[in-house]
């Protein structure tokens, strides 16, 4: 996790589990979420991908299932996982 050092975090949650979650990844691996990374915030995770998506190839996202699925082709379907 040092490599995320100086870059932006995409996510969803703020003020719930997703943000708790990551604050503590992030200060167990020795990183400071205030100081160390960039962590912008948004409502919906659709929101988070479309960003990923148009304009910040730079950035690293922090999703849920099933939007966490990287898609090798744009519009491809993420693998479906059994009993799904």
């Amino acid at each position: 996790m040092a490599d995320l050092k100086g870059r932006t975090i995409l996510s969803t949650g703020k003020g719930t589990t997703p943000e708790y979650v990551l604050r503590y990844l992030l200060n167990a691996n020795g990183l400071d979420p205030d100081k160390d990374v960039t962590i912008e915030y948004y409502s919906e995770a659709s929101e988070v991908t479309a960003q990923m998506a148009a304009a910040r190839k730079d950035a690293i996202a922090v999703l849920p299932q099933p939007l966490c699925h990287r898609c090798p082709d744009e519009g491809q379907r993420p693998p479906r996982r059994p009993g799904t």
